[in-house]
Parts: C-alpha cells; sequence; structure tokens
C-alpha cells in the first residue's frame, strides 16, 4: 500500500492508463485529491531476480529498491465493497500483469474488510474483461450507457469476485496452515472428521485471515461450515499476549496468529 502522490500521478497519468481508466472529458488526475480516505492504493513493483535469474517478476508488495509498474486503486462504495481500477504501465503486461492482480486481491481480501470486489469493464475495451476473467473475477452484468467514449455513451460489463468465491478457489494453497491447526488440536485425540482437504483449505484461510480480520475470517468460515455438516465457530476476543479466544464447539481454544500456536482451555 502507497500514499506516495508523486509515485501515484507517474503511473495514473502515464498516456497508456489513463486513456483507458478515465471516461472522456478527463486529461490529468491527481492522486492529492483522490486520496480522501475512501481509496486503498496498491503499489505494484517488479522484483529483478539475481543476476542469471530469467527476468523478473511483478509482486504487489513492498520492496527495497521497486522498480513501479502500476497501481492498483480501489475505491470503497459501500462497507467491504471496493470499486477496482487497474492502472498498469506497458511494462507490466501479460502474466506478469495478472500475478500482480491475483496478489492485489489477495492482499484486499486478507488485510481490510473486502468482501466484494468489482470492476467496469467498458465495451471499447474488451481486453479489460479478459484481464478481469484472467485474474478471477465473474460476470455479473451488463449496461448500456455506462461509459462515456468518443463523445458517445456505450456500455460497460461489470465483473466481480467476492471473498467466498475467491476463498473456495485459493482454499488449497492454505491447506498447510490447517493442517498444522488440526495436527496440534488433536495430539493425541481422535481425529474425528478424518482428512478433509477442503476444510483444511477453508481453515487455512480463515486462519491467516483472523490475525488482522477476525470477525471477517468467523464469517466466511461459518458460511462454509455450515453448509458442508460442520459446526461454527466463534471469535471470543483478544487476549493481551496476541492470542485470539475462539470457541470452536468442542473446546474453548486459544489461537496465535504470529506464532501459530494453539492452546485448549477446555474441552476434548
Amino acid at each position: 500500500m502507497t500514499r506516495d502522490h508523486g509515485l501515484i500521478n507517474q503511473v495514473l497519468n502515464a498516456p497508456e492508463v489513463i486513456g483507458a481508466v478515465c471516461p472522456d472529458g478527463v486529461t490529468a488526475l491527481d492522486a492529492k485529491g483522490l486520496d480522501d480516505g475512501s481509496r486503498i492504493f496498491l503499489k505494484v513493483v517488479r522484483e529483478q531476480g539475481p543476476a542469471g535469474a530469467g527476468g523478473g517478476e511483478v509482486r504487489a508488495k513492498e520492496h527495497l529498491c521497486p522498480t513501479v509498474v502500476g497501481v492498483f486503486v480501489l475505491q470503497r462504495t459501500l462497507a467491504g465493497v471496493f470499486e477496482v481500477h487497474t492502472c498498469l504501465l506497458n511494462s507490466c503486461r501479460g502474466a506478469k500483469a495478472v500475478a500482480a492482480g491475483k496478489l492485489g486481491v489477495e492482499w484486499m481480501f486478507l488485510h481490510t474488510d473486502a468482501t466484494r470486489l468489482y470492476s467496469l469493464c467498458p465495451d471499447s475495451n474488451p481486453a479489460s474483461m479478459h484481464y478481469a476473467f484472467a485474474v478471477g473475477f465473474h460476470q455479473a452484468f451488463h449496461r448500456a450507457h455506462l461509459w462515456l467514449k468518443g463523445g458517445k455513451p456505450e456500455g460497460a460489463t461489470v465483473v466481480e469476485l467476492t471473498v467466498q468465491q475467491w476463498a473456495y478457489k485459493n482454499a488449497d494453497r492454505y491447506r498447510e496452515t490447517g493442517q498444522a491447526f488440526h495436527k496440534q488440536l488433536h495430539a493425541g485425540r481422535e481425529d474425528h472428521h478424518g482428512e478433509d482437504v477442503l476444510h483444511d483449505g477453508m481453515l487455512g484461510v480463515a486462519l491467516q485471515m483472523g490475525g488482522v480480520q477476525p470477525f471477517k475470517a468467523q464469517e466466511l468460515y461459518n458460511t462454509w461450515a455450515v453448509a458442508a455438516g460442520y459446526a461454527p465457530g466463534q471469535f471470543k476476543g483478544r487476549l493481551s499476549n496476541g492470542e485470539q479466544l475462539v470457541d470452536i464447539a468442542e473446546a474453548l481454544i486459544t489461537y496465535h496468529p504470529g506464532t501459530k500456536q494453539v492452546g485448549i482451555l477446555k474441552g476434548f
């Protein structure tokens, strides 16, 4: 995340960006005016690999000596809902752009209250919709006269991605975190549900998210759990040592998001 207005302006006002993300009549953007508290700016940087490595990697996070290749502007329109504006320079295209987009989505869902992301894809820019689909978005609806191009109104497709959709698709990446939790929880005890890959994955996502957004993580996990036949959990509070107090129906436990240590206070 960045609030460097000069850096943001360099990206937003690049010819390949402003002509694509702004409707007719907008010839310049000023980040200072846009930074009114309703927007999050994610800086996209290219990390250069060591000598001999095969090219750089686009990463949506901070680095010591980054080469800035774009900015994602996320505007809060409702509680938990953000409109996404993708502002990438010509040096960030193809697979690198898709990788950056996926990392940006991940960051928003894990570190903010975002539960739904959406974006407008004008009819005159079909590449924007192809990009959105590659990142993981889905078509929501199409509406005529939603954009202005060449002095005339044109249609646009609204694409969206919810935190539940993202979690279901990416749960396997967090499976090891869920497995480690269950291994500690059931150490020396019978694991009643046996191996459940999706359960481990959804729990892993919730644990990763819960360090910053515990109530959001609780809702995400419980929405899946009750439909999948598992008991919901309840976040009860945070202890002074950083541990979280969680009621998982069969036990009252503690979990530390940093050390990932599980403690059992009562139950079983």
